[in-house]
């Protein structure tokens, strides 16, 4: 993946708008969470795209940015463990 796709981008972008839907994002425990909350406002996001750009997703709205790299990994590690 050189890009992200146009529905992440369009999804990060209104992300950006709404606080309501910030928060939800960050409280999520998984990426599917997360990719359901998308789907929900008519995004479609894979989980293997959310896992590849995640280290690009720095905006606080999102459960690892003030974490770190090892609980971005292990936030998407669990969640493989799960499947």
């Amino acid at each position: 993946m050189n890009r992200p796709s146009e529905a992440l981008l369009a999804f990060i972008k209104f992300l950006e708008k709404d606080e309501d839907l910030q928060s939800k994002i960050k409280a999520a425990e998984n990426p599917q969470q997360i990719i359901d909350i998308a789907e929900s406002e008519g995004f479609t996001i894979s989980p293997l795209e959310l896992r590849t750009w995640s280290k690009e997703l720095t905006a606080n709205s999102f459960p690892w940015a003030s974490k770190g790299n090892e609980f971005r990994r292990n936030f998407f590690k669990r969640a493989g463990q799960q499947q």
